[in-house]
């Protein structure tokens, strides 16, 4: 009966050890859960930012390819302008 009653004490303490423990994981657990999903949200924003930025990019690149397609057409109206002047000074009498 003394064996008994100690093998009965013995599992009684693992137990009580076992159910601390599960205790204790159950707090890493729910402390990782929170952590990860702090991680997610984080996450989540960084991506909808870099999309932000990025879409700005590409609205500026655009702006920058018009305004230079716009340049060259200026520039190459000059250039054409400059050529005549050249042409003409040329075939006609030299400056004075």
């Amino acid at each position: 009966m003394q064996f008994v009653a100690q093998q009965l004490g013995k599992c009684a303490t693992g137990i009580e050890r076992l159910t601390a423990a599960q205790v204790r994981t159950d707090g890493m657990i729910r402390n990782l859960v929170d952590v990860s999903l702090s991680l997610a949200n984080r996450l989540q924003e960084r991506d909808d930012r870099l999309d932000r930025l990025g879409k700005q990019t590409d609205e500026r690149l655009n702006r920058l390819a018009e305004a230079q397609e716009w340049s060259d057409g200026k520039l190459d109206a000059l250039i054409d302008i400059v050529d005549k002047l050249v042409r003409r000074n040329e075939g006609g009498s030299p400056p004075s």
